[in-house]
């Protein structure tokens, strides 16, 4: 039913106009859906979509058919508020969707990793949007070693007022292990996009695009403000091909020390002035 029918009524209303979704409950073998659901009220209790083997569900209007699905199970969520994350169903979906978009959560987690309780086992993109609620991406609670997103490649994160982090706590090396995509926009409050401990992955970047966060400093946060990480002098850049950087007025330099000089372009030359990078080896830079 992808870009056809959504005119779904509510499961009490009457007298019956058209079809509702409580029609699908009984539908226990079904195992491939598209479908989108413009009001998240409309949605009945137990729907059997948590053993799907591919879907692409949309919930909420803000979503359209328009875009590329690379993958076999993608998620779209307008989360009005946080009880529609409680459903049993969304949680399965959560732990083996492959390409996930969440869009308005304005109150409760303030990690989006806490958002699936048994963990992104199997996603690969992620796009946050509108959500103030979240300060982190992941945030372990009680200082316990995390494991999250191992298979994640891109990450989008949009218009979130109070982003602060990444992470905050203590991560296991698999985590983020494949990530080749970073792209952030209008998030207020962050002003370093990796931590130091993160730098392990920087060889594997490829695309890095930072616009409109009017407070970012600099891309990996240095010794004074990790004071507990050590930097890998033999980190390197090797992959990135665009390196896009808009409308950062507090951005002074990629990475800096006052006891370390820091190569991570290869060879390119690069400046501690206000966001002046040269461009190397074909590989595409905006600034």
């Amino acid at each position: 039913m992808a870009d056809s029918f959504d005119r779904w009524e509510a499961e009490d209303e009457a007298p019956r106009r058209n079809a509702s979704l409580t029609e699908l409950k009984n539908m226990n073998k079904l195992s491939t859906l598209d479908i989108a659901i413009p009001h998240s009220a409309n949605l009945p209790r137990h729907l059997p979509f948590g053993k799907l083997k591919k879907h692409k569900i949309q919930i909420g209007g803000v979503w359209d058919w328009s875009v590329e699905y690379k993958e076999s199970r993608t998620l779209k969520l307008k989360l009005d508020s946080g009880d529609l994350l409680l459903e049993e169903w969304v949680q399965r979906c959560l732990q083996r969707t492959q390409h996930l978009h969440l869009d308005g959560l304005q109150d409760g987690n303030d990690s989006i990793h806490d958002l699936c309780i048994e963990g992104f086992q199997e996603l690969k993109h992620l796009h946050v949007q509108n959500s103030p609620s979240f300060h982190y991406v992941v945030h372990p609670t009680n200082n316990v070693q995390c494991t999250a997103f191992t298979r994640l490649v891109s990450l989008f994160l949009e218009n979130l007022d109070n982003f602060n982090k990444i992470y905050c706590g203590c991560l296991a090396l698999e985590s983020f292990s494949k990530l080749k995509i970073v792209k952030v926009d209008n998030c207020g409050e962050i002003k370093h996009l990796f931590p130091l401990s993160m730098t392990r992955i920087l060889p594997q970047l490829e695309e890095i695009e930072i616009t409109r966060c009017h407070l970012m400093q600099q891309i990996v946060a240095d010794a004074e403000v990790d004071r507990d990480e050590i930097y890998d002098p033999n980190v390197k850049l090797c992959n990135l091909h665009r390196l896009t950087l808009r409308n950062l007025p507090e951005m002074t330099s990629f990475y800096k020390t006052a006891n370390l000089s820091v190569d991570f372009f290869d060879g390119q030359q690069q400046s501690n002035g206000r966001s002046h990078l040269m461009e190397v080896y074909n590989k595409h830079l905006i600034v």
